[in-house]
């Protein structure tokens, strides 16, 4: 009980001492010191917001489909770090050194898709960049957004099986 008392002691000679150290400087008339100084400051914390779309559906008529990737104005990056990047890597169900990825239902049959970068002709897949944005006020002359488009060939005019077909993008949100 007593090495409880003295703990709660120490913390609360602790705490006054601090309070001091914390105290407003004063200066009255009598003041021999007419000179005060204080410290200025602000705290910003790292901070961006990246909107991806919680999923895409592919018109089984247009066979297209898109969706939009958006950095908020602003970005205020990690000390040492210059710019923000967003990258969508490899979809779930890429086919090697084709650039088209595949759309599977629960019974595996595939339907393949090509997704494009606004009104690149290009397919994009694993590791590319979608957005690169600076960080700060420069950042509000940047491309902040980009649209991804998403095109069934022209051989999935005619479907063979009927169902609902799923592939899992991953989308990277790093600072570099």
């Amino acid at each position: 009980m007593k090495k409880m008392f003295a703990v709660l002691l120490a913390l609360c000679l602790l705490g006054g001492a601090a309070a001091a150290m914390a105290e407003d400087n004063t200066i009255t008339n009598s003041s021999t010191d007419k000179e005060a100084k204080t410290t200025v400051k602000v705290e910003i914390p790292a901070g961006y917001t990246v909107t991806i779309p919680a999923s895409i559906d592919i018109n089984p008529n247009t066979r297209t489909g898109s969706g939009k990737v958006t950095i908020a104005d602003y970005p205020c990056l990690s000390v040492g770090k210059k710019t923000l990047n967003v990258y969508v890597d490899k979809p779930a169900n890429t086919i090697p050194g084709d650039g088209a990825t595949n759309l599977k239902d629960s019974a595996n049959h595939e339907l393949y898709y090509r997704m494009y970068k606004d009104n690149s002709t290009t397919a994009i897949y694993s590791k590319t960049r979608l957005l690169q944005v600076s960080g700060g006020a420069t950042a509000s002359k940047e491309k902040l957004s980009v649209t991804l488009n998403f095109v069934l060939p022209e051989a999935y005019a005619i479907y063979q099986y009927a169902g609902e077909y799923t592939d899992t993008l991953t989308f990277i949100v790093a600072e570099e």
